[in-house]
Protein backbone atom coordinates (compact mmCIF):
# COMPACT_ATOMS: atom_id res chain seq x y z
CA UNK A 1 0.00 0.00 0.00
CA UNK A 2 1.64 3.47 -0.97
CA UNK A 3 1.33 5.99 1.66
CA UNK A 4 -0.44 9.19 1.07
CA UNK A 5 1.28 12.50 1.71
CA UNK A 6 -1.63 14.01 3.06
CA UNK A 7 -1.68 11.20 5.66
CA UNK A 8 1.91 12.28 6.74
CA UNK A 9 1.37 15.81 6.90
CA UNK A 10 -1.95 15.38 9.26
CA UNK A 11 0.45 14.14 12.44
CA UNK A 12 3.42 17.17 11.50
CA UNK A 13 0.30 19.52 11.30
CA UNK A 14 -1.15 18.80 14.72
CA UNK A 15 2.34 18.91 16.21
CA UNK A 16 3.36 22.19 14.61
CA UNK A 17 0.07 24.19 15.49
CA UNK A 18 0.75 23.18 18.87
CA UNK A 19 4.46 24.60 18.51
CA UNK A 20 2.73 27.85 16.94
CA UNK A 21 0.44 28.31 19.71
CA UNK A 22 2.82 28.44 22.12
CA UNK A 23 5.31 30.45 20.21
CA UNK A 24 2.79 33.08 19.27
CA UNK A 25 1.08 33.34 23.11
CA UNK A 26 4.66 34.82 23.69
CA UNK A 27 4.80 36.51 20.95
CA UNK A 28 8.32 37.33 19.00
CA UNK A 29 11.11 38.90 20.66
CA UNK A 30 11.41 42.45 20.75
CA UNK A 31 12.95 43.68 16.99
CA UNK A 32 12.20 40.12 15.16
CA UNK A 33 9.76 40.46 12.02
CA UNK A 34 6.70 38.52 12.26
CA UNK A 35 8.33 36.27 9.31
CA UNK A 36 11.22 36.17 7.47
CA UNK A 37 11.53 35.50 3.95
CA UNK A 38 13.14 32.27 2.74
CA UNK A 39 16.30 31.55 2.30
CA UNK A 40 17.88 29.26 0.06
CA UNK A 41 18.57 25.62 0.85
CA UNK A 42 21.74 25.25 2.12
CA UNK A 43 24.28 22.72 0.91
CA UNK A 44 24.59 19.13 1.81
CA UNK A 45 28.02 18.44 3.58
CA UNK A 46 29.60 14.76 3.77
CA UNK A 47 29.55 13.82 7.20
CA UNK A 48 32.62 12.08 8.79
CA UNK A 49 30.81 9.60 10.93
CA UNK A 50 26.62 9.82 9.99
CA UNK A 51 24.24 7.46 12.41
CA UNK A 52 24.28 4.20 11.98
CA UNK A 53 20.73 2.60 10.44
CA UNK A 54 20.65 -1.26 9.60
CA UNK A 55 18.06 -0.92 6.40
CA UNK A 56 19.83 0.02 3.98
CA UNK A 57 19.60 4.03 3.47
CA UNK A 58 23.08 6.04 3.63
CA UNK A 59 22.95 9.41 5.63
CA UNK A 60 24.94 12.38 5.16
CA UNK A 61 25.01 15.52 7.35
CA UNK A 62 23.08 18.77 6.56
CA UNK A 63 24.50 21.57 8.56
CA UNK A 64 22.55 24.55 8.26
CA UNK A 65 22.43 28.01 10.62
CA UNK A 66 21.37 27.04 14.14
CA UNK A 67 21.18 23.05 13.42
CA UNK A 68 22.56 20.36 11.79
CA UNK A 69 21.04 16.58 11.13
CA UNK A 70 21.89 13.65 8.63
CA UNK A 71 19.09 13.16 6.12
CA UNK A 72 19.29 10.18 3.31
CA UNK A 73 21.80 11.40 0.52
CA UNK A 74 20.29 13.20 -2.13
CA UNK A 75 17.77 14.94 0.37
CA UNK A 76 16.28 17.71 -0.56
CA UNK A 77 13.81 20.70 1.42
CA UNK A 78 10.95 21.49 0.15
CA UNK A 79 9.42 24.24 2.59
CA UNK A 80 10.78 26.48 5.51
CA UNK A 81 8.17 29.31 7.39
CA UNK A 82 8.60 31.26 10.13
CA UNK A 83 5.96 32.46 12.51
CA UNK A 84 6.12 34.24 15.14
CA UNK A 85 10.07 33.30 17.05
CA UNK A 86 9.22 29.52 15.39
CA UNK A 87 11.39 28.64 11.97
CA UNK A 88 10.32 25.46 10.48
CA UNK A 89 12.16 23.66 7.67
CA UNK A 90 10.90 20.36 6.33
CA UNK A 91 12.93 17.90 3.83
CA UNK A 92 12.31 14.61 1.55
CA UNK A 93 13.71 11.75 -0.03
CA UNK A 94 11.69 9.82 -2.04
CA UNK A 95 12.05 6.33 -2.10
CA UNK A 96 10.25 6.01 -5.81
CA UNK A 97 9.89 7.87 -8.96
CA UNK A 98 6.28 8.73 -7.99
CA UNK A 99 7.16 10.09 -4.88
CA UNK A 100 4.46 8.44 -2.99
CA UNK A 101 6.65 6.89 -0.19
CA UNK A 102 9.33 9.43 0.83
CA UNK A 103 11.89 9.46 4.07
CA UNK A 104 11.31 12.67 5.62
CA UNK A 105 12.42 15.55 8.14
CA UNK A 106 10.95 18.28 9.62
CA UNK A 107 12.82 20.42 12.02
CA UNK A 108 11.41 23.01 13.95
CA UNK A 109 13.47 25.87 15.91
CA UNK A 110 12.50 28.56 18.08
CA UNK A 111 12.57 28.77 22.01
CA UNK A 112 9.06 26.80 22.25
CA UNK A 113 9.57 24.52 19.83
CA UNK A 114 11.93 21.98 22.24
CA UNK A 115 10.34 20.69 25.20
CA UNK A 116 11.56 20.11 28.76
CA UNK A 117 10.71 17.35 30.13
CA UNK A 118 10.41 13.38 28.70
CA UNK A 119 6.97 13.51 29.83
CA UNK A 120 6.47 16.60 27.93
CA UNK A 121 8.33 15.09 24.95
CA UNK A 122 5.84 11.72 24.60
CA UNK A 123 2.38 14.29 24.96
CA UNK A 124 3.75 16.59 22.35
CA UNK A 125 4.56 13.68 20.12
CA UNK A 126 0.87 11.78 20.82
CA UNK A 127 -0.43 15.29 19.77
CA UNK A 128 -1.77 13.68 17.11
CA UNK A 129 -3.05 10.15 19.02
CA UNK A 130 -0.86 7.12 18.43
CA UNK A 131 1.27 5.08 21.11
CA UNK A 132 4.98 5.22 22.28
CA UNK A 133 6.88 2.28 21.42
CA UNK A 134 9.87 3.80 22.55
CA UNK A 135 10.80 7.05 24.96
CA UNK A 136 14.22 8.31 26.18
CA UNK A 137 16.53 11.44 27.62
CA UNK A 138 19.60 10.64 25.53
CA UNK A 139 21.53 13.08 27.03
CA UNK A 140 20.46 16.15 29.83
CA UNK A 141 17.59 18.00 27.67
CA UNK A 142 17.74 15.54 24.56
CA UNK A 143 14.40 13.40 24.19
CA UNK A 144 13.27 10.92 21.61
CA UNK A 145 10.29 9.64 21.41
CA UNK A 146 9.62 6.31 19.13
CA UNK A 147 5.77 5.69 17.85
CA UNK A 148 4.45 2.34 17.30
CA UNK A 149 3.87 2.30 13.35
CA UNK A 150 0.45 3.75 12.44
CA UNK A 151 -0.42 1.19 9.46
CA UNK A 152 2.58 1.62 7.07
CA UNK A 153 3.99 4.48 8.67
CA UNK A 154 6.37 5.29 11.57
CA UNK A 155 6.92 8.28 13.61
CA UNK A 156 10.05 9.25 15.25
CA UNK A 157 10.58 12.67 17.35
CA UNK A 158 13.68 13.83 18.63
CA UNK A 159 13.34 17.47 20.90
CA UNK A 160 16.19 19.67 22.67
CA UNK A 161 15.04 21.48 25.68
CA UNK A 162 14.95 25.15 24.20
CA UNK A 163 15.95 25.05 21.22
CA UNK A 164 14.02 23.10 18.83
CA UNK A 165 12.80 19.78 17.25
CA UNK A 166 12.75 17.02 14.70
CA UNK A 167 10.37 14.76 13.50
CA UNK A 168 11.15 12.17 10.75
CA UNK A 169 8.62 9.90 9.14
CA UNK A 170 8.51 7.24 6.10
CA UNK A 171 7.76 3.81 6.18
CA UNK A 172 7.77 1.60 8.83
CA UNK A 173 10.73 -0.75 7.70
CA UNK A 174 12.78 2.34 7.18
CA UNK A 175 12.21 3.26 11.35
CA UNK A 176 15.96 2.63 11.84
CA UNK A 177 17.24 5.23 9.82
CA UNK A 178 14.33 7.70 10.80
CA UNK A 179 15.57 7.09 14.03
CA UNK A 180 19.19 7.65 13.18
CA UNK A 181 18.11 10.52 11.28
CA UNK A 182 15.71 12.31 14.09
CA UNK A 183 18.52 11.18 16.93
CA UNK A 184 21.18 13.48 14.83
CA UNK A 185 19.42 16.62 14.84
CA UNK A 186 21.39 19.07 17.07
CA UNK A 187 20.97 22.68 17.76
CA UNK A 188 23.56 25.07 17.23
Amino acid sequence: MALRPAALALPLLASLLCACAASTEAGPPPGTPASAPPSPPAAVEAAPAPPAASDGIDLQSLKEAGFSISLPKGAKQFSKSAVGSLTMLDYTSPLDAQNLRALEAHVALGANAGEDTLDAAVRRATTAGGEVASKQEVAPGRFLVVKKPEGESAYVFFFVKGGGSAKCNGPAKYVATLTAMCRSFEVR
